[in-house]
C-alpha cells in the first residue's frame, strides 16, 4: 500500500487544525504535535466532514455514521508470508467483506436495514471527539440479507476460534 511508496501514516493522532502553506503543503496540527506534509489523505471515517471543513472546503461529505461490526484476526502465517497486500474481497450472497489488516484479516458483514443503527445525533452534529473503537451491541449471527437468508457468524466466520 501507501507505505511501500514512501507514505507516512499517523494513527491515533486526532487532527485539531489543517493549514495550507503558500507552497501548497500542509501543516497538520494534532494532539501529538505538528506534521508537515506535501499531501494529506482524509481517511478519518465518520469524521471526514469535519476534516474537510478544517481544510476550508465547503462541500458536504455524504457520510452517515452507523454501528458496524467486524472481526480482526491475529497474525495468520499465510497472510504474513504474502509479498503484497491482497485485495479486498466481497462475498455478495451474504453481503460481507474481508481484507488484509497488517498480518491478519478483517472480516465484516454489511448489516441489513433491519439491524442497522444510525447515530442520528452524529448526523446533525459533530461526531464525538472521544469516540474510539468502542463496543456496540453484538449482532453477529442475527444479520439477514434481503432474501431473509442468514449470514455472518455461520458463513463468514466458519473456522474462527476465540
Amino acid at each position: 500500500g501507501a507505505r511501500m511508496h514512501g507514505a507516512s501514516i499517523y494513527q491515533h493522532a486526532a487532527v485539531k487544525a489543517l493549514n495550507q502553506s503558500a507552497d501548497g503543503s500542509w501543516r497538520v496540527s494534532t494532539e501529538h504535535g505538528e506534521i508537515n506534509a506535501k499531501h494529506v489523505i482524509n481517511a478519518s471515517g465518520f469524521w471526514a466532514g469535519e476534516i474537510v471543513q478544517m481544510a476550508g472546503i465547503k462541500h458536504y461529505v455524504p457520510v452517515i455514521p452507523v454501528h458496524h461490526q467486524y472481526l480482526v484476526t491475529s497474525t495468520i502465517p499465510e497472510v504474513a508470508a504474502l509479498k503484497q497486500e491482497f485485495p479486498v474481497l466481497r462475498e455478495l450472497d451474504g453481503s460481507a467483506y474481508i481484507r488484509q489488516e497488517r498480518q491478519g484479516l478483517v472480516v465484516g458483514p454489511y448489516e441489513g436495514e433491519q439491524v442497522m443503527e444510525i447515530e442520528d445525533a452524529w448526523v446533525h452534529n459533530d461526531s464525538p471527539g472521544d469516540f474510539k473503537k468502542r463496543a456496540v451491541r453484538t449482532q453477529l449471527g442475527s444479520n439477514h440479507d434481503s432474501r431473509g437468508d442468514s449470514y455472518g457468524s455461520d458463513t463468514m466466520f466458519a473456522g474462527c476460534t476465540n
